[in-house]
């Protein structure tokens, strides 16, 4: 998939609810307090989701992007890496290439990624 496919592929809206973050309308657009960079406090709404343009900006980090942009910072990924997230590498050979686990102080296992 290339870059547009994917960004039409996920429209903006829908991918930051699924992160969890709640959009309050605000005319043809939302805001949220959902952010890649940072958690912003409750109540504060510094982010715009511009669904026409499939596109986002914080105001207060001042960053912004698609939905590739957001999962770049917030994975703190590559573009490449992102895009693969999202389905967009054709040469994927669908083989695990590592796994890193994630113990608590005691070693017992709390999640693993698979990469």
């Amino acid at each position: 998939m290339t870059r547009e496919e994917i960004i039409g592929g996920y429209p903006i809206t829908d991918f930051v609810r699924s992160r969890g973050h709640e959009l309050k309308p605000a005319g043809q657009n939302f805001v949220t307090s959902g952010c890649p960079v940072t958690e912003h406090k409750r109540g504060h709404r510094p982010v715009m989701i511009y669904p026409e343009t499939q596109s986002w900006s914080c105001h207060d980090c001042k960053r912004g992007g698609s939905v590739i942009d957001w999962l770049m910072i917030e994975k703190n990924i590559s573009a490449a890496d992102a895009m693969r997230m999202f389905g967009g590498d054709n040469n994927a050979s669908g083989e695990f290439v590592a796994t890193y686990d994630y113990p608590d102080e005691t070693g017992k296992l709390l999640f693993q990624c698979v990469r």
